[in-house]
């Protein structure tokens, strides 16, 4: 009886954490998340889901790879590990580890679009990344992104612009996010005509620093329905 009398208290506090982590979740709260998720190694997988997806926000891919791949072990039947995995997986350039666990997710979810066009995209980059760096002469810069910005403001979701989008402040903008962020928007097929601008930033502390301007024009069709993003700063 004492053994069912505790099982039933831990299942009680699994489930208000949970509840707990779903509202900070939506307030982006994402160390708030990091710290209710800790818990026995056997907790529920969506703990390590939460837990994943809070890190990947904070751009601690590494660290998220590993609680996604906690989840993998607990509910190996569930698609949404093995595709934010992957995710993680593409932001450390380890592109085979992504591409054999997007396959895996297609096995699982094969309706999932998103799937999709995530396997393909990471095909498309495979083969035109060494071709697109030697032909076009891009070279990473020395100063830092201090700012980035999209103009017009596009009506899609913000999540999509996230995916897109692989560089961010303030860091150095690479010449490999940069080629890929282009392989990206080519591959998506949503923003038919765009271009980059890079200008100096001429004021303040940070002096040294560009600004990142992408100007694009987006095809009909989307509506109102969308999540309006003001930038991407």
């Amino acid at each position: 009886m004492l053994l069912g009398f505790a099982l039933g208290v831990r299942a009680a506090d699994e489930a208000q954490r949970l509840q707990s982590i779903r509202q900070l979740f939506e307030q982006q709260q994402w160390e708030e998340i990091l710290r209710l998720a800790q818990g026995p190694a056997a907790q529920s997988a969506d703990f390590d889901y939460y837990a994943g997806m809070a890190l990947s926000h904070l751009n601690r891919w590494a660290e998220a790879r590993d609680a996604f791949s906690n989840g993998v072990r607990k509910a190996p039947r569930d698609s949404r590990f093995l595709t934010e995995r992957a995710g993680t997986e593409y932001r450390l350039n380890d592109f085979s580890a992504a591409k054999r666990d997007l396959r895996r997710s297609m096995r699982l979810a094969p309706s999932d679009s998103y799937v999709a066009e995530f396997l393909g995209t990471i095909y498309l980059l495979e083969g035109n990344l060494r071709k697109q760096r030697s032909s076009t002469g891009i070279r990473s810069t020395s100063q830092p992104l201090a700012a980035l910005e999209a103009v017009p403001a596009p009506k899609t979701r913000k999540v999509l612009l996230d995916r897109t989008v692989l560089f961010s402040p303030p860091a150095v903008l690479e010449a490999d996010s940069f080629l890929q962020t282009n392989a990206l928007l080519e591959n998506l097929g949503t923003f038919p005509n765009w271009r980059w601008k890079l200008s100096p930033v001429t004021s303040g502390s940070n002096s040294d620093a560009y600004k990142a301007t992408l100007r694009w024009s987006e095809r009909n069709g989307w509506g109102s329905s969308f999540w309006t993003a003001p930038s991407l700063c």
